[in-house]
């Protein structure tokens, strides 16, 4: 997965902020891993939540499919450009989602089966998440 000097240069001081910071539950295998159950269970999950190391706000995107990511990371999105998985703080899968519908209209409140999502993980190997009422969020590095 190409990156530019620049983006290499921030990933790692940010990684080596990080590393001195916080403990690690994740690499690229158990991402891998998470992604390609996901898809091959047929749990579709079009919303969740990317905080990456090192920025403030976390960013709305779809979970990932096969085709979109790589053994190092995901591949360009338009949202975020490319991201190796070690750049993930978290993701988090909100139980429901909105959608817009329109001016004047107010949005679709959609579902997403987050308890299904839970027993899948616990399927595939150990990850560190936490669950409530409103969301899944399945850490990288807490």
């Amino acid at each position: 997965m190409p990156f530019d000097k620049t983006h290499i240069q921030k990933l790692n001081a940010r990684e080596d902020k990080i590393r001195r910071s916080m403990s690690s539950y994740m690499n690229n295998t158990k991402w891998i891993k998470l992604f390609t159950s996901l898809e091959e269970n047929e749990i579709f999950l079009p919303v969740c939540y990317f905080k990456f190391i090192g920025e403030e706000n976390a960013r709305k995107l779809s979970t990932p499919t096969k085709s979109s990511f790589d053994e190092s990371g995901i591949k360009d999105v338009f949202v975020t450009g490319p991201f190796y998985f070690n750049e993930i703080e978290w993701v988090e899968w909100p139980g429901q989602y909105e959608v817009s519908r329109g001016e004047g209209l107010k949005p679709l409140l959609k579902e997403q089966n987050i308890i299904k999502l839970k027993d899948s993980i616990d399927q595939i190997a150990l990850y560190k998440y936490e669950l409530n009422k409103e969301s899944l969020k399945l850490y990288g590095y807490k």
